[in-house]
């Protein structure tokens, strides 16, 4: 986190944090990005701002974003693309993010001596934002725009010609779904581990043949991805004593850090 100081940078970030609350602006568009993931779950997900005037140049923005500690923590905070290259290629001159129990909020400034601004285009990626779910199955926790976290405040607004103008905001949500179970390793989904499984993935890696969707049982070492070494490990297991596959093994279960797209579909499990 970068700490401008000075005059110049006080007198810019007054209309960023302060002012007074306006009619949303529909040309200007700040939405937050959703996700699905399995209780427990940890997501990213993006706050974008599209820009649908004709004329306007972005010199910068603030936002809050407010979320129920009950249902959602938040990890990590970053910048977004744009942030990173807007000033002409370089990151901007002044980016802060910072985060409370109960939300998290950013303020940033392109250019102190008016260098460089945001012209008229979509999906500008502004912040990255990493969450943990502790909210059970089946709920659904929004993540929405406010003017309240932070002391003071801060307001979300989008500084045109150095005022400060409210954006049209979209919430984000996050699905709380239910994870599916696998057997690691159970490869070709009949219930069993052996050597048809390290068949099934080296005909899969090296003939095209057909894979179930279920990367988490494929990964039959765990080591996050699916290749030569999955299928031999199998047949180290299962013909010269090799280790076990990690958990879940040998009965169906869920793993640790699985998402919602990790596994969609086990055969072998109810």
């Amino acid at each position: 986190m970068r700490v401008f100081k000075g005059i110049l940078s006080t007198l810019l970030l007054v209309s960023v944090f302060h002012g007074p609350v306006l009619a949303q602006d529909p040309d200007l568009i700040l939405s937050h990005g959703s996700a699905v993931t399995g209780a427990g779950g940890t997501v990213s997900a993006a706050v974008n701002l599209d820009n649908n005037s004709t004329a306007d140049e972005i010199q910068g923005w603030s936002f809050g974003v407010c979320v129920d500690p009950a249902l959602i923590s938040i990890d990590s905070l970053a910048p977004g693309t744009t942030s990173l290259t807007a000033n002409n290629g370089n990151p901007i001159d002044f980016e802060q993010l910072n985060s409370e129990a109960d939300g998290w909020a950013m303020g940033a400034v392109l250019c102190f001596t008016a260098c460089a601004t945001l012209p008229p285009a979509t999906n500008y990626e502004l912040a990255l934002a990493t969450y943990t779910v502790s909210a059970p199955v089946s709920s659904v926790v929004d993540l929405c725009f406010c003017n309240s976290v932070g002391s003071p405040p801060v307001n979300t607004v989008i500084v045109v010609d150095g005022q400060s103008i409210p954006p049209t905001t979209i919430c984000g949500s996050v699905t709380v779904s239910a994870l599916t179970e696998f057997v690691r390793s159970d490869a070709n989904g009949d219930g069993f581990t052996d050597l048809s499984d390290g068949i099934w993935l080296l005909n899969f890696l090296f003939q095209g043949g057909p894979i179930i969707d279920c990367a988490e049982a494929n990964d039959a070492n765990a080591d996050g991805g699916i290749d030569t070494a999955d299928p031999i490990y199998i047949i180290n297991y299962y013909f010269v004593g090799g280790s076990a596959p990690d958990s879940p093994f040998p009965d169906c279960g869920t793993a640790i850090g699985q998402t919602v797209d990790s596994c969609a579909v086990s055969p072998s499990c109810p």
